[in-house]
């Protein structure tokens, strides 16, 4: 479980809007793009609908073109990750 206060104040230091706020490879938001989020995608694989977490790019399908963004951001970090 999150401390919100913990959470608040690192909302405060790095801003709502921040590029490090939030990555949208970052499948099950626990602040790295690891196996974990390969994972949530394979479970997704080839879906096709709106509001799927899985489709980063937003097009609608789970595919390659999500795979490669999630490829491209391989274990990198934001200020979630060590938090729980």
């Amino acid at each position: 479980m999150y401390d919100f206060a913990v959470i608040a104040d690192k909302w405060r230091q790095f801003g709502s809007g921040d590029s490090n706020t939030l990555m949208a490879g970052d499948l099950n938001d626990d602040g790295i793009i690891d196996m974990f989020d390969f994972a949530l995608l394979g479970r997704d694989w080839l879906l096709a609908g709106n509001c799927l977490r899985t489709d980063t790019n937003n097009d609608k399908t789970v595919n390659t073109k999500d795979l490669a963004e999630i490829s491209n951001m391989w274990l990198e970090t934001n200020w979630l990750h060590g938090m729980q």
